[in-house]
C-alpha cells in the first residue's frame, strides 16, 4: 500500500477543465468499445507525469463495453471478483506498473525484437521475487537477469508490461485475469522501485483465512464475499466503510509452503470466556485483541494487540500444516480498527500511515504476557477478548 503523498503538480491536461493542482493522482475512466467479448478487457496508463520524479499525476482507464457489464454481473451471480480485480489491475498500470518501466530503466530485453525475452530489473522487485517465490526463483536459470515478464503473447499491450503468466499465474499483474487473483509483495515492491513510498511485507501479512465470517451490519459474511463499501461494526470507530479487500495466495504448486506462512487455528475457547462461535483461522502475523481484568495494572493498557504466532502458548491455539493453497484476505479501512470474526475481535490490515488501534505487544514481551494470562486463566477463567470498554489509547510498542 502507498503510504505517502507525492508532490502536487499544477498543470493543464487539455481536458477542458483548465490548469489546476493535481494532488497525487487523478484517474479518468470510461467504458468504450475495444475488441468485443472476451478479448482485451481494458487498457490503462498514465497520460501525464512529473518530469523530475517520473511519477504520473494523471491517467486514463478504458474498459471494453462488451465485457464490463458481463464481468460485473458474473461477480454478483458467482461471488467472484473479476470486475473488481480488473479495475484494480488497471489502476496499478496508471501508477506506472509496466507503463513507466522503460522510461525509468526498469526493464531489459534479453532476446530480440522479433523474439523478445523481457526481464524486470528493479532492485526491490527482484529481492521480493527471490524471497516471496523461492521455488520459482531457484528453478529459474536466468533469475539473475530479473523477474520474468510476459514476452510471447504477440500483444503490444500485454508483452513487456505484465508479470509472466506461465510463471506467476494468479498474480493480479499478469496479463490474464483469473477467477481468484492476488497482489504479491513483488508487485508492491515494484511500485517502490518506481519511487512510491510503499508498505509491503515479505513475511505472512496480517489477514484472515478464506471462510472466516466477518460481522457486518447485515450479519456475518464470509471474508471472500466482502466488497468495497460494506459497512462493518468496529470496537473503536463505530460503523466503518470497508475500502478494499485484498487477497494473497500462498501456493504449494512450486514446492512446499514455507512454515512461516502456515495459518494459526484458534479453537473455540482459546480466549477463555470470550463468546467465540467457532474455530478461527488467521495468518501468523495477524494481531488479536487481548484483554484481562488486571491488564492495566500489569502493562498500563486495558487492551493490546498480539500477533497470532505469539499466542501459541495459549491452550487451543495451534499452527496447522495446510492441505491446500492458502488464501489470505486483507481488509483495509480508513483507520486501523478492531473488527469481529467468529465472535473474536482482531485487527484490520494495518497501514503505517494509520495510528494503531491500540498498543502492539510482540516478541518476548508478548510471550511473557501470554504465559502470565494462561496461568491466571487456570486460577479464575475470564474473557481474554473483550474490548467492551475499549477507548482508543495512545499506542506504544511494548
Amino acid at each position: 500500500m502507498i503510504l505517502s503523498d507525492v508532490s502536487d503538480k499544477y498543470a493543464d491536461v487539455n481536458d477542458g477543465m483548465g490548469p489546476r493542482w493535481f494532488d497525487d493522482l487523478e484517474i479518468s475512466a470510461q467504458i468504450v468499445s475495444i475488441d468485443g467479448v472476451g478479448g482485451v478487457l481494458a487498457n490503462a496508463g498514465p497520460t501525464y507525469y512529473r518530469t523530475a520524479e517520473l511519477i504520473p499525476f494523471a491517467g486514463q482507464m478504458n474498459f471494453d463495453s462488451a465485457d464490463a457489464q458481463r464481468l460485473y454481473d458474473a461477480d454478483v451471480t458467482n461471488g467472484t471478483n473479476k470486475w473488481y480485480d480488473t479495475v484494480l489491475h488497471e489502476m496499478i498500470h496508471v501508477l506506472g506498473f509496466g507503463t513507466m518501466w522503460k522510461l525509468q530503466g526498469l526493464i531489459a530485453n534479453y532476446g530480440t525484437a522479433q523474439a523478445p525475452d523481457y526481464r524486470y530489473t528493479g532492485t526491490l522487485g527482484n529481492q521480493a521475487y527471490a524471497t516471496e517465490f523461492p521455488a520459482l526463483y531457484a528453478a529459474d536459470t536466468q533469475s539473475g537477469l530479473g523477474v520474468p515478464v510476459e514476452s510471447d503473447t504477440g500483444s503490444a499491450g500485454t508483452d513487456g508490461g505484465h508479470w509472466d503468466e506461465v510463471t506467476f499465474d494468479t498474480e493480479l499483474m499478469t496479463g490474464f485475469i483469473d477467477t481468484t487473483n492476488s497482489v504479491s509483495a513483488m508487485t508492491l515492491a515494484s511500485l517502490a522501485d518506481l519511487g512510491y513510498d510503499v508498505s509491503y511485507t515479505l513475511s505472512s501479512p496480517p489477514c484472515f483465512c478464506a471462510g472466516t465470517l466477518i460481522d457486518t451490519v447485515d450479519g456475518a459474511v464470509p471474508v471472500e464475499d466482502l466488497r468495497s463499501g460494506c459497512l462493518i461494526p468496529t470496537a473503536d470507530h463505530g460503523i466503518q466503510t470497508l475500502r478494499f479487500v485484498l487477497m494473497t495466495r500462498i501456493s504449494s504448486e512450486n514446492g512446499p509452503i514455507d512454515p512461516k506462512h502456515y495459518p494459526i487455528r484458534f479453537r473455540t475457547g482459546a480466549f477463555g470466556l470470550a463468546r467465540q462461535t467457532q474455530d478461527l483461522w488467521v495468518s501468523p502475523q495477524h494481531r488479536m485483541a487481548v484483554t484481562a481484568p488486571n491488564m492495566m495494572q500489569m502493562i498500563g493498557q486495558n487492551t493490546v494487540l498480539i500477533a497470532a504466532k505469539d499466542l501459541l502458548d495459549l491452550q487451543k491455539v495451534q499452527r496447522r500444516v495446510p492441505k491446500h493453497d492458502i488464501l489470505y484476505f486483507h481488509l483495509v479501512f480508513d483507520h486501523h480498527v478492531l473488527i469481529r470474526a467468529h465472535g473474536v475481535w482482531s485487527e484490520s490490515m494495518y497501514l503505517q500511515s494509520q495510528p494503531p488501534a491500540c498498543a502492539f505487544v510482540h516478541g518476548q514481551s508478548a510471550r511473557t504476557l501470554v504465559r502470565k494470562l494462561r496461568k491466571a486463566q487456570k486460577q479464575q477463567p475470564f474473557d481474554m477478548n473483550n474490548p467492551t470498554n475499549f477507548t482508543q489509547q495512545t499506542a506504544q510498542t511494548a
